[in-house]
């Protein structure tokens, strides 16, 4: 893997509200990289920043030779792009989830660890506060063993009008469980460990296009960990409401983040021992938040300034959520078609 970059020269794919407000600040203002060009489908169209627009990702990376490509595009258009950008020998960070089917994640992996490449997902969760508290305590033995972690989100970030690419199954895939649902079963694997078994899972899908709205999981870890999931794009308001529940033999965790048409309250996060004895309302002024943590980690890796062992979602580590998704997509009722044969060009 490359070392030592003095600032990665950065091409961002796609132009949505993730490359506008989150990745292009952060380069802005990161001592580790610079965006050189931004790729987008739209013939003729521009960027706020004066940076060079491409509508064709094969002749942008030939112009440029990034070191990083980060790739925010319909998650269809995954896999044929973070393949392209690794066969050019780019580093890559690409929003969740990092294909729609399992084969071409591993297919990935193996692409980039031939290639000596850094494959990361932008599953930002794993980098948040309340994973930091869990692993402090994990590592502190204060959780002791686990016997159920459990998570919940209601919002309606999912509600997209028509039109959307959000609302077109062979674009998102099945709908919640290609989308935030994610974000949620990343987490509790993290927490959880890898393994499973005896999955269960229900699940509400739309009228109009098929696609999966709503959903419960449940299943056991090869350590007889019991791992539930619910999630639903059905909030009833403008809100975000999201829980985390960890049960262990020697004492608990919770966190909770919640906003509501906008007013966002701090997130919590309390640990309480078995016995009662200790409880702790930990601060998070200081932890790390924000949906770019991903993309300033590899920053930091490749410039040398941080060890490679600070990157908590490379591809390879991320796998096991992808096998626990799998198993999820194969009860849905939309069938993907396969993304090869797409042009990886293509991108909003």
């Amino acid at each position: 893997m490359d070392r030592g970059l003095v600032r990665a020269r950065t091409l961002l794919v796609g132009y949505g509200d993730m490359v506008r407000n989150h990745h292009l600040p952060a380069l802005e203002c990161s001592p580790d990289g610079i965006p050189v060009g931004i790729v987008r489908a739209r013939a003729g169209a521009s960027c706020e920043q004066g940076l060079p627009v491409f509508n064709d990702l094969e002749h942008a990376l030939e112009a440029l030779s990034p070191d990083l490509v980060v790739i925010s595009t319909p998650h269809r258009l995954h896999f044929e792009q973070t393949r392209c950008c690794l066969l050019h020998g780019c580093h890559v960070l690409v929003d969740k989830p990092t294909a729609l089917h399992l084969d071409e994640v591993e297919a990935l992996v193996a692409l980039a660890a031939s290639r000596g490449k850094l494959l990361v997902e932008g599953l930002q969760r794993r980098y948040e506060e309340l994973m930091c508290v869990f692993r402090e305590l994990i590592g502190q033995g204060r959780l002791g063993d686990l016997r159920m972690v459990h998570g919940f989100f209601a919002h309606r970030f999912g509600a997209m009008p028509e039109g959307s690419w959000r609302a077109d199954p062979q674009s998102v895939g099945n709908g919640i469980l290609d989308d935030s649902a994610v974000h949620l079963i990343d987490l509790l694997v993290a927490m959880a460990g890898e393994g499973q078994k005896e999955l269960r899972l229900h699940f509400l899908s739309s009228p109009v296009n098929g696609m999966c709205h709503s959903f419960s999981a449940m299943y056991k870890t090869e350590r007889e960990t019991l791992v539930s999931a619910v999630g639903s794009y059905l909030s009833p308001a403008h809100s975000v409401q999201e829980e985390i529940s960890v049960l262990g033999t020697k004492g608990s965790l919770f966190g909770r983040r919640f906003c509501i048409e906008h007013n966002i309250e701090p997130p919590m996060v309390v640990f309480k021992s078995a016995d009662g004895g200790e409880v702790v309302d930990f601060d998070l002024s200081q932890r790390p938040s924000g949906r770019a943590l991903p993309l300033k980690t590899i920053l930091s890796v490749l410039s040398g300034r941080s060890d490679r062992s600070l990157l908590k979602t490379e591809a390879h580590q991320t796998l096991g959520s992808h096998r626990v998704l799998d198993l999820m997509r194969r009860a849905a009722v939309v069938p993907l078609e396969r993304s090869g044969g797409l042009t990886p060009g293509i991108s909003l």
